[in-house]
């Protein structure tokens, strides 16, 4: 009885890896973020919002490529923009 993990089984136990390592890739120079007034940021969002191209902030994030956080963040910060400026604009 032979058993395939004995000495007496004549299998050919050669195994051939192919390794192939990817070139390295170069950067290219145009990846600049390009800076976006978070104003006009958070008045495209609520336009998309308010047109219904967007149900809300999560399908918004789908549409622009960007994350959820991302989308909150930048809402929320222009509230508080906006807070401080008519605090400012009242105290003055």
């Amino acid at each position: 009885m032979n058993l395939a993990g004995s000495s007496d089984c004549n299998i050919g136990r050669t195994f051939i890896y192919k390794i192939y390592f990817q070139t390295a890739v170069k950067k290219s120079s145009n990846n600049k973020k390009k800076y976006r007034n978070p104003i006009y940021l958070a008045k495209e969002y609520k336009e998309m919002l308010d047109s219904g191209k967007a149900k809300n902030q999560a399908e918004l994030a789908r549409i622009k490529g960007i994350s959820r956080a991302r989308v909150y963040t930048d809402s929320e910060s222009i509230k508080t923009q906006i807070k401080a400026f008519l605090t400012i604009l009242n105290n003055w």
